[in-house]
């Protein structure tokens, strides 16, 4: 049954995705008014969302089998250039600190840049404007190699922390439009499919 819900959730997201480009490219020939682009943003979010849920149910198939060698610090080099454009256009800047050199690991690289990009994503949308995103790698023996996503914004109470990487389900609701809370649970997803541990501070 939860096979059958997957595989018509990734249905549905791929059958959208075409309609939902022809949408853009129609809008992005519009004229500049506030309208058009509070219809573009609401379009772009859906596209996100969409997104989303194909990556989620792509990832439903991770397997030891396809971890491979993997550079964490190379990682974060390409989130922080994939993301860098957004981070600035919200008015905040990406930095990577941390580990000079390979810090290797095994793992799926597609899901793992996955997980990466989407905790950046969720930094850039609840930091404080003017702040600088943090992705520091690090390479320490105890208790091992890590990836970490700093962001400068409102804390989130200890109460609440576990619960924002279940599906569906937001700590923040000033996002109230911008995401369903399915980006964190990819990551835990992620996490899991490579029995590593993620955290909160």
């Amino acid at each position: 049954s939860e096979k059958r819900h997957r595989d018509f959730s990734a249905n549905v997201a791929h059958e959208l995705r075409t309609p939902l480009a022809v949408l853009r490219t129609r809008l992005d020939s519009m004229d500049d008014t506030p309208e058009h682009r509070a219809m573009r943003e609401e379009v772009s979010g859906m596209a996100r969302l969409l997104d989303q849920m194909l990556t989620a149910a792509r990832l439903e198939k991770i397997s030891a089998e396809t971890f491979r060698p993997l550079d964490l610090r190379d990682v974060g080099v390409r989130a922080a250039a994939a993301l860098g454009h957004l981070a600035v256009a919200e008015g905040r800047l990406v930095e990577l600190i941390g580990h000079d050199g390979p810090v290797t690991v095994d793992g799926n690289v597609d899901a793992v840049d996955q997980a990466v990009r989407n905790l950046i994503e969720n930094a850039i949308k609840y930091s404080s404007r003017g702040t600088t995103i943090t992705i520091d790698v690090d390479d320490s023996p105890s208790p091992g190699p890590s990836l970490g996503v700093i962001n400068r914004g409102a804390t989130i109470s200890p109460e609440v922390r576990p619960l924002i990487f279940e599906r569906f389900q937001r700590a923040d609701r000033r996002g109230e439009g911008r995401g369903l809370g399915i980006g964190l649970s990819i990551v835990k997803q992620v996490a899991d499919a490579h029995n590593a541990k993620i955290v909160v501070e």
